[in-house]
């Protein structure tokens, strides 16, 4: 009996979110019509002056004609710049705020009872400040995460641009890793970053690296840099710390900083081909047009990670197709780490691979689709589970070794991660002022059992 009871649960909850898509498709389509919609002047709007108007100058009708004429919906709000009087130093303010309402229904294991979890958050509170000196010659850019509890140091650098191919960059941002992650997360496709991304990076770290464009790269692009091998944040490139049941501690963290690691040498390096003139600082093709593409590949060597915590390297294959208002993205990630039993040498450790489609329906609406795996492989899980297994041998005081056990209770039975994501796009006011829906089935392949859950997000975004 408590098993039909949990199967017919379960068929609700899946009754509920299918129609609750459904719903939110249809709604979302027709509030679509209404933005998207141009009325044009038919043969009844059109009528012939009285003749007592026929003396009325022309320069009057063109006159009223222009003042009667709406205003054009805009695309984006900003920028909001500050101007020295030579016109050679500018000032630029920029916020983004998202706010999102999230559902996540759990699956709790065999013989567990599923979980419902819903709540609501400021998720994102950024300022940024960026500055042009000399023309151009210089900048700066400060970049600040505010949310509730936290206040985080995101970005901070000075680039020097004597060229467009020759650029140099020293300070704290997103390491040069994969033309997917380098993208401003104000400009996703879906609500958030896909698995991949939190599994593989790129986090940021203070480096000096010359390129030649990194967020407006040339036609042929690329990007060597040498960092500090110290992730600022925990939010990116933890795959490793992850399937060793480890945590990296967060630098940037003004409020409460982590513990300081030591610096350890990451040689990071991108090259790609932007083909026709491609938009590469997002998925979505808001120009339409003819095809365009972008192909690229991303790699990382660490001179001494961290044990159970840092990649020794990474690498991965990218490619972009945008063409009348459709994109499709794909790309490859292999990490490779180093045991920490026996060998030294750096082993394949874990492999990914993303998918994703858009399509723009109207100017202001977009549906897309995406799908991620993560693959820890069995020689890496293998040597988490003896470096976990080491650990609680070692502890002497039974509170240690239960808190140890608990700790490491999962490490090395997460085989693979799957995410498949569909999501649609209300494009408000462009980028700048945007609503974000997605729902998703997320697939966790263990030892012992395969669970899944179910996500839905709503996300609304302002920013300038």
């Amino acid at each position: 009996m408590q098993t039909m009871n949990k199967l017919c649960v379960e068929r609700d909850m899946f009754s509920i979110f299918k129609w609750a898509t459904y719903l939110l498709i249809f709604t979302l389509f027709q509030a679509s019509r209404v933005l998207a919609a141009e009325p044009e002047p038919t043969d009844s709007d059109v009528t012939t002056p009285p003749a007592h108007q026929s003396a009325i100058p022309q320069t009057l009708k063109e006159d009223s004609a222009v003042e009667e004429k709406p205003a054009p919906w805009p695309d984006k709000i900003g920028p909001f710049e500050l101007q020295s009087n030579d016109k050679q130093h500018t000032l630029r303010l920029g916020l983004a705020m998202q706010l999102l309402f999230r559902v996540d229904n759990k699956d709790r294991g065999t013989g567990q009872s599923r979980e419902n979890q819903s709540y609501a958050e400021a998720r994102r509170i950024r300022p940024s400040l960026r500055g042009s000196l000399v023309n151009g010659l210089f900048e700066f850019y400060l970049h600040l995460n505010t949310s509730p509890n936290t206040l985080d140091l995101l970005d901070i650098y000075l680039n020097y641009k004597p060229h467009d191919y020759a650029q140099l960059r020293l300070g704290q941002w997103k390491i040069p890793f994969t033309r997917y992650r380098i993208q401003s997360y104000k400009r996703l496709t879906l609500a958030d970053w896909a698995i991949t991304s939190k599994s593989f990076g790129a986090e940021r770290q203070i480096g000096l690296a010359i390129h030649s464009g990194l967020e407006k790269p040339q036609p042929f692009d690329y990007a060597l840099g040498v960092f500090s091998g110290m992730n600022a944040r925990s939010s990116h490139a933890v795959g490793i710390a992850t399937l060793y049941g480890e945590t990296i501690p967060s630098a940037s963290n003004l409020a409460e900083p982590g513990p300081k690691m030591e610096f350890h040498p990451e040689f990071v390096g991108r090259f790609g081909y932007n083909y026709r003139g491609i938009d590469i600082q997002r998925d979505t093709d808001f120009k339409g047009g003819a095809p365009r593409l972008h192909a690229g590949m991303s790699a990382s060597y660490d001179l001494r990670p961290d044990e159970a915590l840092d990649f020794a390297a990474r690498f991965s294959p990218e490619f972009l197709l945008k063409a009348y208002g459709f994109s499709f993205f794909a790309s490859a990630y292999l990490g490779w780490c180093e045991e920490t039993t026996g060998k030294k040498a750096p082993n394949l450790a874990m492999v990914g691979g993303l998918l994703q489609t858009s399509y723009l329906l109207t100017p202001h609406v977009e549906l897309a689709l995406r799908y991620a795996i993560v693959h820890n492989l069995k020689e890496a899980r293998h040597d988490a589970r003896r470096r976990a297994d080491r650990l609680i041998a070692s502890a002497e005081d039974p509170s240690e070794v239960d808190a140890l056990t608990e700790s490491y209770q999962k490490v090395g039975t997460i085989t693979k991660e799957h995410e498949t994501s569909f999501g649609v796009n209300v494009y408000i006011i462009g980028e700048s002022l945007k609503w974000q829906n997605d729902i998703s089935c997320l697939i966790h392949d263990r030892i012992e059992d395969h669970r899944q859950d179910i996500r839905f997000r709503s996300q609304l975004q302002l920013a300038f």
